[in-house]
């Protein structure tokens, strides 16, 4: 799960200069004026229904998905506008969802953070990033890059199969048909949930040894107690 990759890379995303911006910032005053703008009345690829919910989010909300951003996302004051202009329903949206999109992102497919946020990548939710991310890998139609960011294939730009309608992904990119993207999607959403459910199996393991370990720490307490 990347969402718990510890963030050892980080460094190789290169130092962003500045602090987080402070109120007044080109970052928070324009993410803080969404109606006013006008990109309140833009429609993210995702979430749709969620702008409504978007004019009623407070300053300070948006202030920490901004920080969130730059902490998390190494991106620039710059890029940070960016997204918040292009795609206001992520302040919505919840921020471990956000980071696993980003890591998968950057560790998985090899995509810098300019491309990302010129690519759309937060419009998209992370179960259509990867559901055609992967469709393309397992076609041979896309490699992660090794660590001098080099691939014996020409992966495409992520703006050519991520935003775009999903017959034109078949079509022009993928060579495929409908039914074999529909099948393959099905696929991806039982690994999806195989996946979750060791997580879960996992967890509930950890809790039961916790529990055994510290009753066996009260049994002998209560013999030293004896």
């Amino acid at each position: 799960m990347f969402s718990s990759l510890p963030f050892q890379r980080a460094k190789d995303l290169g130092h962003v200069p500045g602090a987080i911006p402070s109120e007044g910032s080109p970052a928070t005053t324009e993410s803080g004026q969404l109606t006013q703008t006008g990109t309140a009345g833009r429609q993210p690829a995702e979430g749709g229904e969620s702008l409504p919910k978007i004019l009623t989010v407070p300053i300070k909300r948006v202030t920490g998905m901004s920080r969130f951003l730059r902490e998390k996302c190494l991106l620039s004051a710059q890029q940070v506008t960016d997204v918040l202009r292009d795609s206001p329903a992520i302040v919505l949206e919840d921020t471990s969802r956000l980071e696993y999109r980003f890591q998968y992102a950057y560790f998985r497919m090899g995509i810098q953070q300019e491309e990302m946020v010129k690519s759309g990548l937060f419009r998209v939710s992370t179960e259509e990033v990867r559901c055609r991310h992967s469709f393309l890998e397992r076609r041979g139609l896309y490699q992660t890059p090794d660590k001098k960011g080099q691939t014996r294939i020409a992966n495409p730009k992520l703006k050519d199969f991520l935003t775009i309608p999903e017959d034109s992904l078949l079509s022009q990119v993928a060579l495929a048909t409908q039914e074999e993207f529909e099948v393959f999607r099905k696929l991806m959403e039982r690994e999806v949930q195989e996946e979750e459910g060791l997580e879960s199996s996992d967890s509930e393991e950890e809790d039961e040894e916790d529990d055994e370990s510290e009753n066996r720490g009260k049994e002998g307490y209560k013999r030293r107690r004896k």
